[in-house]
């Protein structure tokens, strides 16, 4: 729902925007308030998903409102999911290496051994680069 109709200007300069899906944490926007986004002055020249899901449905908004990814605006995923790269231009991501991060998870809680207090483990993620960005 658009702030706009309660005489709010919800998209003032400088802002930044999140947009957020209860039922699944990720990109959740109207077509009105994304229009009203790329309708500013300054644009933005980008736009982070909080995953790879709602960077395919933003990627669909951004289409039907003839916005091209990444001529007129870049675009980018976190979680690597392979529907991510199904599509063309395939989207930009974060590997957050999930799969790595629950095989040491497990390892450790099926270990004999206590891990010491002090354990830590580190997974760090790693950027894929795709068609969907674009240096601007």
């Amino acid at each position: 729902m658009s702030l706009a109709r309660y005489g709010h200007d919800p998209y003032p300069p400088g802002t930044t925007y999140i947009f957020h899906d209860k039922a699944h944490a990720a990109i959740e926007v109207e077509l009105e308030d994304l229009s009203a986004v790329l309708r500013e002055l300054q644009p933005p020249t980008a736009f982070a998903a909080w995953n790879d899901f709602g960077a395919l449905k933003l990627f669909g908004l951004l289409t039907q409102l003839g916005i091209r990814v990444p001529q007129d605006v870049s675009l980018m995923g976190y979680d690597n999911l392979p529907e991510s790269s199904l599509i063309y231009p395939k989207i930009s991501t974060v590997d957050s290496s999930i799969e790595h991060q629950l095989q040491t998870a497990l390892a450790i809680l099926t270990s004999p051994q206590t891990p010491a207090p002090n354990h830590t483990v580190v997974a760090l993620p790693s950027l894929i680069r795709r068609d969907s960005t674009s240096a601007r």
